[in-house]
């Protein structure tokens, strides 16, 4: 699948974790690893029910921050307190790098996670990014 039909498939659902480490480890295989990456499962009852995926930043000046690509938890095992505890240790991995700083993305539609990151977690929103979709766009 292309990236704009995996992000407009996301508009109308979350994505969701891989059900099993088998397909975990089929992920987290394709993608680089690295000091500069930190990549966590949360197992319960020796199920993957949820993951994150962060990564190192450097700027021109070489100023360190931390970029979160992925956060899941199954729908099952929401509310539980799975994707906190996730993010904690990825806000202390990003802590022990040196990094100013730690950023993440969601959709804007996703009610769920942003109660978690803005009301629980405190991050705040510090932009927005604008789209158009090329595909069904109509040539002026």
């Amino acid at each position: 699948m292309d990236s704009v039909a995996y992000h407009t498939e996301l508009e109308d659902a979350p994505p969701r974790p891989p059900a099993t480490m088998a397909e975990v480890r089929a992920r987290f295989g394709t993608m680089a690893a690295g000091p500069d990456r930190l990549r966590l499962c949360a197992v319960v009852g020796g199920e993957v029910v949820g993951l994150v995926e962060a990564r190192l930043q450097r700027d021109s000046s070489g100023n360190v921050s931390v970029y979160v690509d992925e956060l899941a938890v199954a729908e099952s095992h929401r509310g539980q307190g799975i994707g906190t505890r996730l993010m904690a240790e990825a806000e202390h991995w990003a802590q022990q790098s040196d990094a100013a700083w730690i950023a993440l993305d969601t959709m804007s539609n996703n009610a769920g996670a942003r109660n978690l990151y803005e009301a629980h977690l405190g991050y705040r929103p510090v932009g927005v990014i604008l789209r158009k979709n090329l595909r069904s766009y109509p040539p002026g």
